[in-house]
């Protein structure tokens, strides 16, 4: 699957020290995938016990399926998928 990455997704990686390879990494083999709202999110354990999370959505990119990453960050409790 293609990945792409939004304008905010690279500043945000930029900001906090995440890498390209950590969002694919994560979008690889996720430790748990649950939708939030429109969007999907990935979460893998990573370093000191911090947990990486990643939004993406699924899009068309230029007539392929792909997944568009929306944001990434760290964060020491997994998220909670909404009902």
């Amino acid at each position: 699957m293609k990945v792409r990455f939004t304008r905010h997704a690279k500043e945000r990686m930029s900001e906090r020290g995440i890498s390209q390879s950590d969002v694919l990494a994560v979008l690889r083999a996720p430790d748990r995938v649950y939708r939030d709202r429109d969007l999907w999110c990935a979460e893998k354990m990573g370093k000191g016990g911090l947990i990486l999370r990643v939004y993406f959505r699924k899009a068309d990119c230029q007539g392929q399926g792909c997944w568009l990453v929306i944001t990434t960050f760290r964060s020491r409790r997994p998220g909670k998928p909404r009902r």
